[in-house]
């Protein structure tokens, strides 16, 4: 059964320290791995949505459209069609699978493919993850930007850098915007993308400020 999409309303109050809930609203997840599988779900992001939903948080998952995760949805709803999204057509599906509620971007020309969500069976990275994690940001920006009426999040919470780039596509869009969150979970995976100017950033950013890749940190 697809998920209720009725708006939330956004009261947090800072009382004496700590951030007390007055009414639930909507939290967005940006989730670059496959939160179907109970065993590959990371351990501190599973936390944190835990505490969120205690707390009456809605918690949406955006995750690309891995095989696994679309095969996995129940009664997926489409809420959003885009005819040209880096490549190909993509269809933005809502639905629910082991008990969560996901938004899953369903782009076979990005995430059809055999290995795991970044490398090839022969574990090679992908030559186009920037291109494919770009689109995850790209997506997850228009939703923040309130493009997709059946979900608009109050907060987006962006994990480690395959979903960095919604970042700078949301700051650099102009318009009123969901607030945000970045994680990283390990600095030592910083990611290495080799497509830039295809990643849809504003031309006027495409310069070494304020938008810069510096060497790499070990």
């Amino acid at each position: 059964m697809a998920p209720n999409w009725r708006r939330f309303q956004r009261a947090l109050s800072l009382c004496r320290g700590r951030i007390r809930l007055r009414r639930s609203f909507p939290r967005l997840i940006l989730w670059p791995r496959n939160p179907v599988s109970r065993k590959r779900r990371p351990q501190e992001a599973e936390t944190g949505s835990t505490i969120a939903l205690s707390l009456g948080v809605g918690v949406t998952t955006l995750i690309p459209g891995y095989p696994p995760v679309v095969a996995a949805l129940d009664r997926a709803e489409e809420v959003r069609r885009d005819s040209d999204f880096f490549g190909g057509a993509a269809r933005l599906l809502a639905g629910r699978a082991a008990g969560l509620d996901l938004l899953v971007i369903d782009a076979p020309h990005l995430y059809a493919r055999p290995g795991n969500p970044y490398a090839a069976p022969n574990g090679q990275d992908w030559p186009d993850n920037g291109l494919r994690f770009g689109a995850l940001g790209w997506m997850a920006s228009r939703i923040g930007v309130g493009e997709v009426a059946a979900f608009q999040p109050d907060i987006i919470h962006a994990h480690d850098w395959q979903a960095a780039l919604t970042m700078a596509y949301l700051a650099y869009d102009g318009r009123p915007r969901a607030r945000t969150v970045f994680t990283v979970h390990n600095l030592a995976y910083q990611g290495r993308p080799r497509q830039g100017g295809v990643c849809r950033a504003p031309q006027r950013v495409l310069r070494p400020w304020p938008v810069q890749a510096h060497a790499k940190r070990r």
